[in-house]
């Protein structure tokens, strides 16, 4: 019970045999509620008919993993990362399945978010009037949007390096000037 994931195990009948303390919470069922009972009995037959391929896959004796979302009562969506994995006999014959829930809602909504903003960022980047680039600690350019590439490009496309050392205090870059070691544009 001291798992953060829902367990449970169940058998080749698909009757839940054992649960965790998150079974009841998230049924709202007390365990002597939930035991005895199929996977189908406590699921939305939408749901059921998900989710009955991997459990088909279980009980025939193969590890099984997927992701699924679920929309709440509430509302809300939460995602699970969900694996079974089957239990033998001693004569070798699959008789249940162990399952293993994990919530990963919190996981995909910062995945979305870091989506979210990288689209963003990358909308101000390409749209932007001011010329943009994104310089690594060598003071190679990675990246330029198109209004720096449009303000320093040479028939040959754009290549400009600069020395990330000569860089002053403030960060920024001394002009080119064709020294060696300085920033420059081709010719």
């Amino acid at each position: 019970d001291s798992i953060p994931a829902y367990v449970s195990y169940v058998d080749a009948e698909e009757r839940y045999r054992w649960v965790n303390h998150l079974y009841e919470s998230w049924y709202e069922k007390p365990r002597e509620q939930i035991l005895g009972k199929t996977v189908a009995e406590l699921q939305t037959p939408e749901h059921y008919a998900a989710i009955r391929p991997h459990v088909r896959r279980a009980l025939a004796g193969k590890r099984v993993r997927y992701e699924n979302a679920f929309k709440r009562t509430d509302g809300t969506v939460q995602y699970f990362d969900t694996q079974y994995l089957p239990h033998r006999d001693e004569a070798g014959k699959v008789s249940g399945f162990f399952v293993l829930v994990y919530d990963v809602t919190a996981e995909r909504e910062t995945q979305a978010a870091v989506r979210e903003s990288e689209a963003k960022y990358r909308q101000l980047f390409e749209s932007s009037a001011d010329a943009i680039f994104l310089v690594d600690l060598t003071g190679r350019i990675r990246s330029a949007n198109p209004a720096a590439a449009q303000m320093h490009a040479t028939g040959g496309g754009m290549q400009w390096r600069c020395n990330a050392q000569q860089s002053d205090a403030a960060g920024s870059m001394p002009a080119p000037s064709g020294e060696p070691g300085a920033p420059h544009l081709p010719s």
